[in-house]
């Protein structure tokens, strides 16, 4: 837990910066006295809120309504743009994230398919091979498949690797591979827009782990 408040100098632009067209999936910092208002304990990590839509995500809309959640508890609530001091910088982003569940429901019914196939293959290759090498390497894919089936949010840098690694050899990821062969448009089909935003969130949570 970060002991001080965040202040002006954690973020990297305002609110109403146009460099940027809009601030949804960012990271923005709440003012430290305007946490009195909301049922939050007052602290540095409470200031910390995922932006996920609203007009006030827009850096030069007439509205001022922002959705979202705050990174800690994940609770979900509407902010008037004006109560953010602004836009998180690159290092406080990092340290929101970790506190954040990373994964939806849906995300995480995914990967722990994706996990489960790598596994059952590796144990079918221990049994044909008779190598315990196959074993050890199951371990690795194994201990992200029982957290991400329990309630666990925290995983180090080797685990969303591994994670990264099962997604991408999974059958629903050759799937859809074969079907954008066969004339599928990727950028207007529902499942192929999904699975192209879990693999740069997983991407982004490498990056922001390998530390």
């Amino acid at each position: 837990m970060k002991n001080d408040f965040f202040t002006e100098k954690n973020c990297c632009r305002t609110m109403y910066d146009e460099s940027e067209d809009s601030n949804v999936d960012c990271i923005a910092i709440i003012a430290a006295e305007a946490l009195d208002i909301f049922d939050v304990e007052k602290t540095a990590d409470n200031q910390l809120f995922y932006l996920e839509g609203g007009d006030g995500c827009n850096p030069i809309a007439s509205g001022n309504a922002c959705y979202g959640k705050f990174c800690k508890s994940g609770k979900e609530e509407r902010m008037p743009q004006h109560i953010f001091l602004g836009i998180a910088d690159e290092e406080t982003e990092k340290y929101a994230l970790k506190l954040m569940d990373p994964f939806t429901a849906d995300e995480r019914k995914v990967l722990i398919q994706a996990l489960k196939e790598i596994c059952d293959m590796l144990d079918e290759m221990n049994d044909y091979f008779k190598d315990e090498g196959f074993s050890f390497l199951k371990d690795s894919y194994f201990t992200p498949y029982v957290k991400l089936s329990s309630d666990v949010i925290d995983f180090p840098y080797i685990q969303y690797f591994n994670m990264t690694s099962a997604f991408m050899s999974s059958s629903f990821v050759n799937k859809k591979k074969r079907e954008i062969k066969a004339g599928l448009n990727p950028k207007e089909d529902p499942e192929c827009i999904f699975l192209e935003a879990l693999y740069k969130k997983l991407e982004k949570l490498m990056e922001v782990t390998h530390e």
